[in-house]
């Protein structure tokens, strides 16, 4: 049996996935009431801003996660009361899940406007780029599994276009019963599992998360097969797999897809990005994942370098106003 903990977890999912194999139970449970909510949102949410408590919820906030977690994937079984999330559209958050609803209800809003509420037996798709903001109602239970982008774009080619269209086309399948059949078992299996087993049913619900929201899209057509949606997948995992070479520029982007740069910054503009600012933010976002695992390790210019940053000067600047800390203040 699984026992809870108060907070900090052994491994707090906040900072990112862990390096090694990671199962735990965490909760809110022997905290004092009044710091329950803001250890909760500081240790436990990542990616996203958490609205400020309101009274309730400074008075006493009940929380449970229970995960199974590596450093290429990750799956969580959550149980809570209600809050909210949100992220600015300058802030990219490349977190790609699925939700599968147990309980209660969760209002997502998406950065072109869409709006849709999940239901008990519900999935909805978290792609952080285009999700602006999630409430969840005060009571309920949630598991999320998060997927591997380059395999889901492969897959669903341009998923941050069509998020909702998604949603939509899982709702009408019937394969979406296979699917919540296997991941629903996830809280009542995991404590039985070995290691190994646990990482074994972590990678079969990837892969049939994967199979079912591509068969339920081919038989719903989600619009996400347009030439400019194909176009922005194609230069984003370009982006991704040449992240750390300091020569990637609009240009080389434009001519390893092959299109026009004007072309590639209007796909981008369709998307509330820009070319370099997204460039950019991934690889702040990429150094600040090696700042905090590296804990001093490697000197600070070679993990630059890594990033794609080739101006060690340029790169402590932007570092500083993008995160308000310096580089070096962030390792652990």
């Amino acid at each position: 049996m699984v026992m809870e903990r108060p907070m900090p977890p052994s491994h707090p999912f906040s900072s990112g996935r862990p390096k090694e194999q990671v199962y735990q139970t965490v909760s809110t449970t022997g905290l004092p009431p009044v710091e329950r909510y803001a250890m909760w949102a500081e240790e436990v949410i990542r990616g996203f801003h958490v609205g400020q408590a309101d009274a309730r919820q400074r008075r006493d906030f009940q929380a449970t996660a229970t995960s199974v977690a590596h450093a290429e994937g990750e799956m969580h079984h959550v149980v809570s009361n209600g809050y909210k999330v949100f992220q600015p559209r300058e802030l990219i958050h490349d977190e790609l899940a699925l939700f599968l609803m147990l309980e209660g209800h969760a209002d997502v809003l998406y950065q072109d406007g869409a709006a849709y509420r999940t239901a008990p037996g519900h999935f909805f798709l978290l792609d952080g780029p285009c999700t602006r903001s999630i409430e969840w109602s005060d009571r309920h239970a949630v598991i999320q599994l998060d997927l591997p982008r380059s395999q889901f774009e492969s897959a669903v080619p341009a998923v941050r276009e069509g998020a909702a269209q998604i949603n939509a086309a899982l709702a009408r399948s019937p394969l979406t019963a296979l699917l919540r059949s296997q991941i629903a078992q996830f809280p009542v299996l995991a404590p039985c599992l070995a290691e190994a087993e646990q990482q074994a049913m972590l990678y079969a619900s990837e892969s049939l998360a994967i199979a079912v929201v591509a068969g339920a899209c081919n038989s719903y057509p989600t619009g996400a097969h347009s030439p400019h949606a194909r176009l922005f997948a194609a230069a984003r995992r370009h982006i991704e797999r040449h992240l750390p070479s300091p020569n990637l520029t609009p240009g080389s982007i434009a001519a390893a897809i092959g299109c026009s740069r004007s072309m590639l910054y209007k796909v981008f503009a369709q998307n509330g990005l820009a070319v370099q600012g997204y460039i950019r933010e991934l690889r702040l976002q990429r150094i600040r994942g090696l700042l905090l695992q590296d804990k001093g390790r490697t000197p600070l210019y070679l993990l630059a370098e890594r990033c794609g940053f080739d101006d060690a000067s340029n790169f402590s600047r932007l570092y500083r106003r993008r995160f308000g800390v310096a580089p070096g203040q962030e390792r652990g």
